[in-house]
């Protein structure tokens, strides 16, 4: 499995997922490779998704199939706005420096990463929803510390107990000389050695 994917062990249903990040869809075909009934995927650069449903349509098949669905808009906004709720909402590397360069940002500040919409991705979770993002992980840890501590904050705001236990952040060395990976999964309950397990195998 990719690091990525491994949010996907950890469910025992999967009947609705968002994917906020879509870029070419291989996070929409995880998704449907492990059984997800509804898919909802976001991306925020109109040209990708101009791209995914005209020219590129045939060439990549997903955007086809009659359980995804594509969406060109902002992902906190979407989450904010939308009345569904998730058993996975996967953060696949979301604002890398390819959404940069593409200038996906220009007239949209990027807010994905903040206390608030945190608590925005949680409480669109279902009870025992999953939230993974997948981000660089550093020998120093950076962005996955700042995600956790974000996670912390967002959960005392909540209400949530006992927020340590709903934490599991898996590394992975690709052999990518200094990029090296990590999936940080979040949950409003605690992982269980059920869920565990099969990641960890």
């Amino acid at each position: 499995y990719l690091t990525k994917d491994l949010l996907y062990l950890t469910r025992k249903t999967l009947d609705d997922v968002l994917v906020i990040g879509v870029g070419g869809g291989t996070d929409i075909m995880s998704a449907n490779a492990f059984g997800a009934k509804q898919i909802h995927g976001v991306e925020i650069n109109s040209a990708t998704v101009a791209l995914m449903n005209g020219p590129y349509a045939d060439f990549v098949q997903w955007p086809k199939l009659p359980n995804v669905h594509l969406k060109n808009s902002e992902g906190r906004h979407f989450v904010r706005m939308t009345d569904l709720m998730f058993d996975v909402i996967a953060m696949p590397g979301t604002d890398t420096f390819a959404a940069l360069s593409s200038g996906a940002y220009v007239l949209a500040e990027n807010y994905l990463y903040t206390v608030e919409s945190m608590m925005d991705y949680l409480q669109k979770l279902k009870p025992d929803g999953t939230l993974g993002v997948f981000r660089w992980l550093f020998e120093t840890p950076r962005e996955s510390l700042r995600l956790v501590n974000l996670f912390l904050e967002a959960s005392a705001r909540l209400g949530i107990k006992n927020p340590e236990q709903n934490i599991f952040v898996v590394g992975a060395d690709f052999g990518w000389q200094d990029y090296h990976w990590a999936i940080s999964m979040f949950r409003k309950q605690p992982f269980v050695q059920a869920e565990i397990e099969p990641v960890i195998d």
